[in-house]
């Protein structure tokens, strides 16, 4: 498992001992922006971005949560979205909607969202004959509406890696994945951490059409009640058509397992320490799923673990995480 892999080394947990006295709630947290100039910047006026034959990185900042469409034709990009958050005691309830078309491209999307207003969200991406891989990571400390939907058409696959993680919030996200062609590959991981009286429903869709033969889908779902007064609940869904395909899933929700945390505290480590160590690491197998640095540190301190930043960047750390999902294409 994940916690135990990230304690072998005595010296990545001595580094990580002195870090756990930096942990801090997002109720409060005041971020910042990456010091980065965006290649693009969008505002309320700003409703579709074409890009063609790109490659590399791009990082395109959303201002005042306006909806977007974005077409990539021919392009190999890894793209970092980053939220110039509104005034919350100006606004109280916002929407924002996000459509992503891909075509004979690769794309790797990162986005980082923190609620501490009401908030819903709405993406949608579309692949054809694409592969495509997006990394979410959701924080509220209020109420947060989320969905997620995929089609792939063609050749097409998608890895969608999300977490929520509530402080005294709620989180409702749903994905939903369509393989509709055949030989399209989807695997979606949830995962997601309940604190300080908080409720997080994580739900899974996965729909593999009669046309989708030789096709793969996998749901993994897993939520941990940081606490007694918070609660979880898993609900993964599958609807097949055809029978010639690779469908699974896994899912649990519920308080930390006590047989791990037994494993930590037998190692000396006190309990609450354990708790927090086995919840970073969830935190962390989702941000290492990035290869772009500033979007790292950017999510990490935007829900209050900035000290993470240190091990998400580790070689071992990352190549443990790598292991972990080729599993989950097996």
């Amino acid at each position: 498992m994940l916690d135990i892999d990230f304690i072998k080394e005595k010296q990545i947990y001595k580094r990580y001992s002195i870090a756990l006295e930096k942990d801090s709630s997002i109720v409060d947290i005041d971020y910042s922006m990456p010091d980065m100039q965006p290649d693009y910047k969008t505002d309320k006026d700003t409703k579709e971005l074409t890009i063609s034959d790109r490659k590399g990185s791009i990082s395109i900042f959303i201002e005042d949560l306006s909806d977007l469409d974005v077409k990539l034709v021919n392009s190999n990009l890894e793209i970092s979205i980053y939220y110039i958050f509104p005034n919350s005691k100006i606004a109280s309830y916002k929407e924002h909607r996000l459509n992503i078309e891909a075509i004979s491209s690769r794309i790797d999307i990162n986005i980082a969202y923190l609620s501490k207003i009401r908030s819903l969200i709405d993406y949608k991406i579309r692949g054809l004959d694409s592969e495509a891989k997006l990394n979410l990571i959701f924080g509220s400390t209020n109420k947060l509406r989320s969905k997620i939907a995929s089609e792939q058409i063609g050749r097409s696959s998608i890895e969608i890696n999300s977490l929520a993680y509530a402080d005294n919030g709620m989180i409702d996200l749903e994905i939903v994945s369509s393989n509709i062609d055949n030989g399209t590959r989807s695997l979606i991981v949830e995962r997601a951490i309940a604190k300080n009286s908080s409720k997080i429903f994580i739900k899974a869709l996965s729909y593999s059409l009669s046309k989708a033969v030789g096709s793969f889908s996998n749901i993994i779902q897993e939520g941990f009640a940081y606490d007694r007064d918070s609660h979880i609940a898993a609900l993964p869904d599958m609807h097949v058509e055809t029978n010639n395909l690779i469908a699974k899933h896994s899912a649990y929700s519920g308080p930390i397992d006590e047989e791990k945390l037994f494993y930590l505290m037998s190692r000396g480590i006190d309990k609450e320490s354990s708790k927090l160590l086995f919840t970073d690491g969830q935190i962390m197998s989702v941000a290492c799923r990035s290869n772009n640095d500033n979007f790292i540190r950017y999510a990490l301190e935007l829900i209050g673990k900035e000290y993470l930043y240190t091990f998400t960047v580790d070689n071992e750390f990352r190549e443990s995480i790598n292991r972990l999902y080729k599993n989950y294409y097996s």
